[in-house]
């Protein structure tokens, strides 16, 4: 009796007052439902709100619904209609989301960066000193560049000679930025994960930037080796929260054609707000400027045997070591410095020696000589069927 009176007063407050009813039944569901999707469903399955907008976004007319309006039948998206409604909208690019999807694609698209040619032959690092904005440092640090990415929008220029270790030294910097310890990234509050775009890339970087942003979604749907393509929502959204490094290397030799719509900083379109730049001149505004220095006398031997103990050649002895050094600084004026480059070859060349048993006295004498040493220890296996050596 007592249930049938209750319902009896409901539809009868119904008929009376149809919306401040209607608000009072569904106003409680609505707000449990945005609790649970905010505090139970992002946090403990972020993917999963992700997967909802992106099944919600596609296009499907079958889910239309016409309404009469003034006399005239007009379609209403359903599915756009329940994504606002429901607020998942709101939550398509949360931070949350995002770092759940980077932390799920990240050892693939590291393991896919690591085995590019130019990052593979880079592997093995040694700090050296470098100009931060003009100032000296012994060495860098991800540390020193941990202010730098905090902001929202930022562009580091690695300038430089050729030999200087550049490129060297901008595939650290990925490997920090997308390191687990938040003490050794470049942005402490988040992982990246990292894009590289070399001279050879076959388009002419700042044409435009439609054009910019389809390569680079392209690199990364490569990297991944996802079986559907990334949404250009999710893509974008990766770009701007700073989820995506980009390494532009050796801009300063890539094909520049400026247009009205060029892929550069300072059009307030390009996507790109954590990027790496390494160039030989002057050529794009930065936030932070990185000069990798050449090498002195007083840090020769230190990098060799750095070196060797990075590549895990520890076979020189002390003596050995100091030889071969010695050897290097007779190569090349110690007025002006070697560059990382030359020091790195003399130091391989070391070491092929020694696996070969072969005297420290046959290392080369001339810095001609230990090119052609070099490029004799690269193509010992080659085929005549080989490409011809990429650029260095």
């Amino acid at each position: 009796m007592v249930e049938h009176s209750t319902w009896f007063s409901i539809t009868r407050l119904w008929g009376e007052h149809p919306w401040v009813t209607s608000i009072l039944i569904f106003l409680p569901l609505y707000l449990t439902w945005i609790f649970f999707l905010r505090f139970i469903v992002l946090p403990l399955a972020p993917l999963r709100v992700l997967a909802w907008n992106e099944a919600l976004a596609k296009p499907d007319s079958s889910t239309d619904v016409e309404v009469a309006v003034v006399g005239s039948k007009v379609k209403l998206p359903l599915k756009n209609l329940f994504k606002n409604l429901s607020l998942l909208g709101s939550f398509h690019s949360h931070p949350i989301v995002l770092r759940a999807w980077v932390e799920m694609h990240i050892d693939s698209a590291l393991e896919a960066f690591q085995n590019l040619p130019t990052v593979e032959s880079r592997r093995t690092f040694v700090a050296l000193p470098v100009f931060l904005n003009g100032k000296a440092r012994s060495s860098l640090t991800p540390t020193d560049l941990q202010n730098i990415c905090l902001r929202d929008r930022w562009c580091l220029f690695i300038k430089g000679e050729g030999g200087l270790g550049k490129t060297t030294l901008a595939c650290r910097l990925a490997f920090w930025a997308s390191a687990r310890d938040p003490a050794e990234r470049i942005c402490r509050d988040r992982r990246m994960l990292p894009i590289l775009l070399e001279p050879e890339v076959g388009f002419d970087v700042r044409s435009d930037v439609k054009t910019f942003n389809r390569e680079l979604q392209g690199r990364l749907q490569q990297f991944l080796a996802l079986k559907y393509p990334i949404s250009e929502n999710l893509f974008e959204r990766l770009l701007r929260d700073r989820r995506i490094l980009v390494i532009l290397d050796g801009l300063s030799e890539m094909s520049l054609k400026p247009s009205p719509d060029a892929a550069r900083l300072e059009n307030p379109n390009f996507p790109v707000n954590a990027l790496i730049v390494t160039s030989r001149d002057d050529s794009i505004r930065r936030d932070l400027t990185i000069e990798p220095q050449r090498i002195d006398s007083n840090h020769l031997l230190s990098f060799i045997n750095s070196y060797l103990v990075e590549a895990g050649q520890t076979q020189l002895t002390d003596a050995e070591l100091f030889d071969a050094s010695r050897r290097l600084a007779n190569l090349v004026s110690m007025e002006t410095g070697i560059t990382p480059l030359l020091a790195r070859l003399f130091a391989e060349q070391s070491v092929f020696l020694q696996k070969q048993n072969a005297p420290l006295q046959w290392l080369p004498r001339t810095v001609p000589d230990l090119m052609l040493a070099y490029l004799n220890d690269v193509n010992r296996n080659g085929n005549e069927t080989d490409a011809d050596d990429p650029r260095q």
